[in-house]
């Protein structure tokens, strides 16, 4: 476990305390495909493109 002094320690207790991502976020539909394009890297960016890797949406 991290120390509390950690600076990834705030960080890891949220996620400990969030839990496991669902089996399935985004549900299938026949014919319809995952197009995604996120613009821009910054903090929105990163948890956008972390929110859609966890939901299975990965990049090609």
């Amino acid at each position: 476990m991290t120390k509390p002094d950690s600076p990834d320690f705030v960080a890891q207790e949220t996620l400990r305390l969030i839990g496991d991502a669902p089996p399935n976020w985004v549900p299938d539909f026949d014919g319809i495909d995952h197009n995604v394009t996120i613009v821009g890297g910054g903090q929105t960016g990163a948890t956008f493109a972390f929110a859609l890797r966890r939901a299975g949406i990965a990049s090609s």
